[in-house]
């Protein structure tokens, strides 16, 4: 990982990577701790995260289990349309 990546970085963040760049199961699962402790979500206080349809994000048991417990609701888009659909972007017409 470059260090200028970590330069600007916000308060509390956390740096994880692959040598392939690619994201699997144990980074993805240590991001969605991170961002569970974030949040601080509840049943009660529910928080939505909009992911893209990698396998580390929809067929990972453990990210899957604590988002119940935790009260966050998970929307996977579809594989293969992020570039397309751009949830969020900047503008909408």
């Amino acid at each position: 990982m470059k260090e200028e990546l970590k330069e600007a970085d916000v308060l509390g963040s956390i740096f994880a990577c692959q040598k392939n760049g690619w994201t699997n199961l144990e980074l993805f699962t240590e991001w969605f701790q991170h961002f569970v402790d974030t949040v601080k979500s509840s049943v009660e206080e529910k928080v939505v995260l909009l992911l893209d349809g990698h396998v580390s994000h929809t067929q990972n048991i453990l990210a899957l289990q604590k988002s119940r417990e935790c009260g966050v609701i998970i929307l996977s888009l579809p594989p293969l349309t992020t570039h397309r659909l751009q949830p969020l972007d900047v503008s909408f017409l």
